[in-house]
C-alpha cells in the first residue's frame, strides 16, 4: 500500500466533524490577583484602560462610586450627570477617587481581609471586576478564527432597551466585527484631536504616594508606526452600533475565584481588513481610543445600570 492511499485510509476513518460554527471558552480568574492590580491608583486607571472598551466605561464608573460610598447605597447620578458635576474636565479620563476607603486601600492587611469578604463593597467591586477579566479571556479562547483584543470585547449590564434581554440579569457580551486600519498623518491626527495630538488631555503622567512610595505611570500610550519617514498614527475603522454581535455569555463566583464561560458563533474571517488612509476631510473614519476626541461620546450606550442594582451596604 502506497503512502498516498495510507493517507487517504486514515482520513476516512476520521470522525465527522462538529456541525456548527460555535466556539466554546472558558477562563478561571483569582480574584486576588486582580485585587491586588488595582490597589495602587496608578495601576489601577492603566488596568481599566488597557482592558475596558468605551461602552463599559459608564457601568465601570457606577460599580467604583458605589464602592466608595458609605452606609446605605446613595442614589448615584447617571453617567452624563456624573461628567457635567466634575471641577475639571480631564478627570473624566480616569476612575473616580475612592476618597471613603483610602486607609482600607494603604493597609495591606486591612485591604486583603476586605477583598476576602464577599459582602463587603470592595469584595463585591473585585468579584465583578475579576469577573469581566476572566469574561473577557473565555470570549477570545471562543473565537479561535480571530484574534480579539481587550478593546474589541464589551461585556455589559444586559440590553434593558432590547425585548429579548428585557428583565434579564446576566451580562451581555458584545464583539466588534473585523474592522479596517485608519491610517492619518500628523496633521490629520491632530485636527481629528487623537491623544498626544493636539486633544485638551495633555497630562502625560499620574503620580501617587502609597505606603510612603512615591509610583508615576504614563497615561499617554500610543501607537504610531514610520512610514516613508513620516509618523503616522493608526485607529481602527468606526464600529457601527448594529455590526458588534453577541456572545452567550455566563460569569460565576465561588470564594476567591471568578468562573467564566462563553459560547460564540465562530466563523472564518469572509473579507481581509483593509487599510485605509483619512485625509481629514468629511466625518471621522476611526473608532476613538482612550483619549481621544469623542470616547466619551454617550450615543453608543445602549446598556444603563439596572435601577434596582442591591450591592451590599457593609465595607
Amino acid at each position: 500500500m502506497t503512502t498516498a492511499s495510507q493517507a487517504q485510509k486514515a482520513l476516512s476513518n476520521l470522525p465527522k466533524t462538529f456541525p456548527f460554527p460555535f466556539g466554546v471558552g472558558v477562563d478561571v480568574c483569582q480574584v486576588h490577583r486582580v485585587a491586588a492590580i488595582l490597589r495602587l491608583e496608578p495601576d489601577r486607571n492603566r488596568f481599566v484602560r488597557r482592558t475596558y472598551s468605551r461602552l463599559e466605561w459608564p457601568s465601570l464608573i457606577n460599580l467604583f462610586l458605589r464602592a466608595n460610598a458609605l452606609g446605605v447605597d446613595p442614589p448615584l447620578p447617571s453617567f452624563r450627570e456624573w461628567i457635567q458635576q466634575l471641577p475639571d474636565s480631564d478627570q473624566i479620563w480616569s476612575l473616580p477617587q475612592l476618597d471613603n476607603i483610602e486607609p482600607i486601600l494603604r493597609d495591606r492587611d486591612q485591604y486583603d481581609f476586605n477583598v476576602t469578604r464577599e459582602r463587603s463593597r470592595l469584595g463585591v467591586l473585585m468579584r465583578v471586576l475579576a469577573g469581566r477579566w476572566a469574561a473577557k479571556e473565555a470570549i477570545i479562547k471562543a473565537h479561535r478564527h480571530r484574534k480579539l483584543h481587550m478593546h474589541e470585547i464589551s461585556v455589559i449590564p444586559p440590553l434593558y432597551e432590547s425585548s429579548q434581554y428585557f428583565n434579564s440579569t446576566k451580562p451581555v457580551a458584545l464583539i466588534d466585527p473585523v474592522c479596517d486600519t485608519i491610517i492619518m498623518s500628523e496633521d490629520v491626527a491632530t485636527l481629528r484631536q487623537l491623544k498626544r495630538f493636539g486633544h485638551r488631555y495633555q497630562k502625560s503622567v499620574v503620580s501617587g504616594t502609597v505606603d510612603g512610595i512615591k509610583t508615576t505611570r504614563r497615561l499617554d500610550e500610543y501607537v504610531t508606526e514610520d512610514v516613508g519617514g513620516a509618523r503616522q498614527t493608526t485607529r481602527r475603522s468606526r464600529v457601527k452600533p448594529t455590526d458588534r454581535q453577541v456572545a452567550e455569555l455566563s460569569i460565576s463566583h465561588d470564594g476567591p475565584y471568578a468562573v467564566a464561560v462563553c459560547m460564540a458563533l465562530d466563523t472564518e474571517i469572509s473579507r481581509t481588513p483593509d487599510r485605509i488612509v483619512d485625509d481629514g476631510t468629511g466625518e471621522p473614519k476611526h473608532e476613538p481610543e482612550w483619549g481621544d476626541e469623542g470616547w466619551l461620546d454617550a450615543d453608543d450606550y445602549v446598556p444603563q445600570v439596572p435601577p434596582n442594582d442591591n450591592l451590599p451596604g457593609d465595607m
